[in-house]
Parts: structure tokens; C-alpha cells; sequence
């Protein structure tokens, strides 16, 4: 694979390559720690929704005003 890889920079004329402490490096890990920050909050926002549909479904999605009644009435 290394062999490959030198192949391919030889072939696209490839001078440096990029180290941990290069600023290339360091925009593209950001990058993808967005990417993964986006693709946990969308996961998220899946089930938040998915568990609203599944209460709505129940026909339980004013349950916290049943619950508030009761403690008022006890």
C-alpha cells in the first residue's frame, strides 16, 4: 500500500505531505469533528422525533398536564 501511495504523490505531484501540526491537517480533523457533531445531533433530533410521534401515536403527548393535575388535585 505504501508503494501505491508514492505512486499516486508521484503521479500527482504531491511535494509535501501533511503532518499533525500542518495547518491542512488541523482544518481537515475539525472538520470532521463538525461532521461527526452533526451526524450525533441528527441522530438525536431522530429518536427526540421518532419518540414524539410514538407518544402522539399513544395518544400520551399531553401526559405532563395529566401529571401536574393530579398533583394538584392530591
Amino acid at each position: 500500500m505504501e508503494q501505491q501511495a508514492v505512486q499516486i504523490e508521484n503521479q500527482l505531484q504531491v511535494r509535501d505531505r501533511w503532518d499533525s501540526s500542518s495547518a491542512e491537517y488541523k482544518g481537515v480533523e475539525q472538520g470532521m469533528a463538525q461532521c461527526q457533531y452533526r451526524l450525533a445531533l441528527d441522530e438525536l433530533e431522530c429518536l427526540v422525533v421518532q419518540r414524539l410521534f410514538e407518544l402522539t401515536k399513544l395518544n400520551m403527548s399531553g401526559t405532563g398536564e395529566l401529571c401536574t393535575k393530579l398533583r394538584n388535585i392530591c
